[in-house]
C-alpha cells in the first residue's frame, strides 16, 4: 500500500505541474450557475493516514483541474451545514480549505445516509438554481458490508430526481472501501451519466485527469 500511495503521490504532483499552464485557462470559463458539489465521507477515512494523504492529494489536483468554478463542500454526516459556494480562485481560498481541512478531521456525527445526503444536494442546488452541467463527488472509503447505502434500489429514487435535473454522481472510491460497496458506486456513477474513480491504484489518479 505504501509504494501505492507513493506512486499516487508522484502522480499528482506531475499531474498539478502539467495543469497549470493548460487547464486553467480553459475551466475558469464555466459559468457561475454550474456548480461542483463535493460530498466527503470523513467519517471513513478518518482512521487512515494513508487515505487522509490521499484525499489531500485528490482535492488539490481536483481544485487545480477546476480552478475559478463554485465548489460547495458537504460533510455526509452533517449535510444541512454546507461550506461554499466558494471559488477555488478567491484570493480567501486558502482560508476556506484551511476549514475544510478542519472539518475532515472533526469529530463525525452518525450518517445519514448517502440517499439523504443526496436529497439534501437535491434541495440545495435546487435552492441556488444551479445550472444542468452541474456535477456532485461523492468519496469514501467505507468498509461495511452491512451499510444501507449498499442497496441500490435505496438510492434510485433520488437518483432518478438528479438525472431528471441534469445533474450527474461521480464517485471516488478510495482504499478499504468495501468491494459490494464500491460496485453499487459504479452503477450510481453509471445510471447518472458519471464517473467511478478507484484511487487504490495509480490507474485510478491517471483516469482522473
Amino acid at each position: 500500500m505504501r509504494f501505492i500511495l507513493l506512486s499516487v503521490l508522484f502522480m499528482v504532483g506531475f499531474a498539478l505541474w502539467g495543469v497549470t499552464s493548460v487547464v486553467p485557462s480553459v475551466q475558469a470559463q464555466t459559468p457561475s450557475d454550474r456548480l461542483t458539489v463535493l460530498i466527503i465521507d470523513r467519517a471513513s477515512i478518518q482512521g487512515s493516514q494513508e487515505n487522509i494523504d490521499l484525499i489531500n492529494s485528490f482535492l488539490g489536483l481536483f481544485f487545480k483541474l477546476k480552478e475559478g468554478q463554485p465548489f460547495v463542500f458537504i460533510q455526509l454526516d452533517d449535510p444541512t451545514i454546507p461550506l461554499g459556494p466558494v471559488e477555488t480562485d478567491r484570493e480567501d481560498f486558502s482560508g476556506v480549505r484551511a476549514q475544510l481541512d478542519e472539518a475532515l478531521l472533526a469529530t463525525s456525527t452518525p450518517s445519514v445516509g448517502l440517499a439523504g445526503t443526496l436529497a439534501e444536494v437535491y434541495n440545495l442546488l435546487n435552492g441556488l438554481s444551479a445550472g444542468a452541467e452541474s456535477v456532485i463527488y461523492f468519496v469514501t472509503a467505507s468498509d461495511s458490508g452491512t451499510n444501507p447505502d449498499a442497496r441500490f434500489d435505496r438510492l434510485e429514487p433520488i437518483l432518478n430526481l438528479h438525472i431528471e435535473a441534469g445533474w450527474p454522481v461521480f464517485t471516488v472510491v478510495l482504499p478499504g472501501t468495501n468491494p459490494g460497496f464500491g460496485r453499487v458506486l459504479q452503477d450510481v456513477s453509471d445510471k447518472t451519466g458519471g464517473e467511478s474513480y478507484f484511487l487504490d491504484t495509480p490507474d485510478g489518479f491517471r483516469d482522473f485527469t
